[in-house]
């Protein structure tokens, strides 16, 4: 919500490869794997986690290479990417503006999809994000779940099925993932729940939910103890 014409504001001409690249789709898309990863994490861990990201550094001292800078100093164990690959999730983009410069975990890293990913049918990101050195852990998967004793943390992927004549702007989650978040709390009771999503689950006035709210809420059986979501560009707690 930056006006203006300088990158990446409203008036940047560069949006305008989101929209070619959407409608040349046509709804086309990744095919979906289906075998979310449940992977152990420690107790004690340190996750650091960004959204809409995926810029590439465009200029010298560029914001995204800032926030690399502390991410990298921090050393977190787990890095998560909520996901946004400026403009249109394309191949180059995917590449330029994620995975060469991604600040890795010490441990692990992962990515979730977005609706700008969507616009090439999510194709690069499946095939190439999601197949390259730092996410390897998903093997494929734009879903998985981190477990502890005290813990689960779901990463979701809210833009493989949110609407294409919406411009994958209103989050959704395919059908395989309720049944995903179901069936990992029955296998881990007893554990507080945190949810990672590219779409947000509420309106940033806070008075109204979203389908993606009800379908996490209706699988998970009860509100989750935490929510970090990125696709609003507003720094909003």
């Amino acid at each position: 919500a930056l006006h203006g014409t300088s990158r990446f504001e409203e008036g940047d001409l560069g949006w305008l490869d989101g929209a070619v690249q959407w409608a040349s789709h046509g709804g086309v898309r990744a095919d979906f794997a289906s075998d979310g990863m449940v992977i152990p994490i420690p107790d004690e861990v340190t996750i650091g986690v960004a959204g809409n990201w995926g810029t590439g550094y465009w200029e010298p001292d560029s914001p995204p290479e800032r926030v690399a800078k502390v991410m990298a100093e921090e050393q977190a164990d787990v890095t998560i990417h909520l996901g946004g690959e400026y403009y249109a999730g394309t191949n180059k983009e995917e590449a330029e503006h994620l995975t060469s410069i991604w600040p890795r975990g010490r441990s692990m890293s992962f990515a979730l999809s977005s609706s700008h990913a969507m616009y090439s049918g999510g194709i690069p990101f499946f095939e190439r994000t999601l197949q390259s050195k730092p996410f390897l852990w998903q093997r494929g998967c734009s879903f998985f779940a981190l477990v502890n004793s005290r813990w689960l943390i779901f990463g979701l992927d809210s833009a493989w099925g949110a609407p294409y004549f919406d411009f994958y702007l209103h989050g959704s989650l395919e059908r395989l993932q309720p049944d995903f978040l179901t069936s990992t709390i029955r296998k881990f009771p007893g554990r507080r729940i945190v949810i990672l999503s590219h779409h947000e689950p509420i309106s940033l006035d806070g008075r109204s939910t979203t389908v993606l709210w009800r379908q996490v809420v209706e699988a998970v059986g009860r509100v989750p103890a935490y929510w970090y979501f990125a696709h609003a560009h507003n720094a909003v707690v």
